[in-house]
């Protein structure tokens, strides 16, 4: 099976081509100046020649605070980007499978949120994120949404990576203690993709229904930044046979300097189960972070 990976070099997409380097899988990962998602030509012709069965859409602007005021590239990224691989996917009858994010919601209710929760952002990244969610709702044929949060793991930069350099370097860090939230390790949800597409593989029927599919694909548990830093923390002590080494200083969302709009609230109550393919699982936080700060230290 011909699978079109957008977005490879991310940190996901890195796990996803570890993960499938002894699958029956091929898996097609051109980069952005092969394949612009915003270039329709491009876009259009990658796809004749190749011929992929499924696509996948890693493709994001991520950066949350840059959104606010690089307002264009985040919806054009964001959103414009997807409504062409949309309008593609339809013309070649291909599925799509999308990567999104728990900042969809935050703005009504509060988690852990649902599949079916009201939708509602707080930011500029969200609201991007938000919109080619309802694109692909209105207008894709067939297709899979997966919402995960605050991705972390050994590739590209994230929160993971910058607590243990600034405990290491600094022996001491301020963390946000009022924000509610899900943490996924990349490499778990790598494996929960590899196994969709093994589903698909396996379900050709899957292909011919017109339905979207949407998933919460995030470590269970629940947790907090500063509950997270902290464990790290004691995670870096046990792990170089020390005590009390590094201190960890709780802060409120209000005393953080960046004044970016985030969720009090975005934890997403986990969801893996797909329509007529089966289910995909996902470790306890705790244990993933464990192994994933096993496997950077090493």
């Amino acid at each position: 099976m011909k699978v079109l990976l957008l977005g490879g070099s991310g940190q996901l997409g890195q796990e996803l081509k570890e993960v499938h380097k002894n699958k029956e899988v091929c898996l097609l990962s051109p980069s952005s100046t092969e394949v612009n998602i915003l270039n329709d030509s491009k876009l259009a012709n990658y796809i004749k020649l190749n011929k992929p069965e499924i696509i996948l859409n890693f493709s994001a602007f991520t950066n949350v605070d840059l959104a606010e005021k690089s307002i264009k590239k985040n919806n054009d990224i964001n959103f414009n980007g997807v409504k062409n691989i949309i309008k593609y996917a339809n013309e070649f009858d291909i599925p799509l499978i999308h990567l999104s994010t728990d900042y969809v919601f935050g703005k009504f209710d509060k988690g852990p949120y649902l599949i079916d929760s009201k939708l509602g952002s707080v930011n500029k990244y969200g609201s991007s994120k938000l919109n080619a969610e309802l694109e692909m709702l209105n207008n894709l044929h067939k297709g899979i949404i997966i919402r995960t949060a605050s991705l972390y793991g050994i590739y590209g930069s994230n929160f993971f990576k910058t607590f243990i350099n600034v405990l290491r370097n600094k022996k001491e860090i301020d963390v946000i203690i009022d924000q509610k939230i899900s943490i996924t390790w990349s490499q778990d949800l790598a494996l929960a993709i590899a196994k969709i597409l093994d589903f698909i593989k396996k379900e050709k029927d899957w292909v011919c229904s017109k339905k979207i599919d949407i998933l919460h694909l995030v470590n269970k548990g629940y947790t907090n930044w500063y509950e997270v830093a902290s464990f790290i923390a004691l995670e870096l002590e046990n792990l170089s046979n020390t005590k009390n080494q590094y201190k960890v200083n709780s802060i409120l969302a209000s005393e953080w300097h960046i004044n970016t709009p985030r969720p009090k609230d975005s934890r997403l109550k986990f969801e893996g189960k797909i329509s007529s393919l089966g289910k995909v699982e996902m470790p306890d936080w705790k244990s993933s972070l464990i192994k994933a700060l096993d496997l950077y230290l090493e």
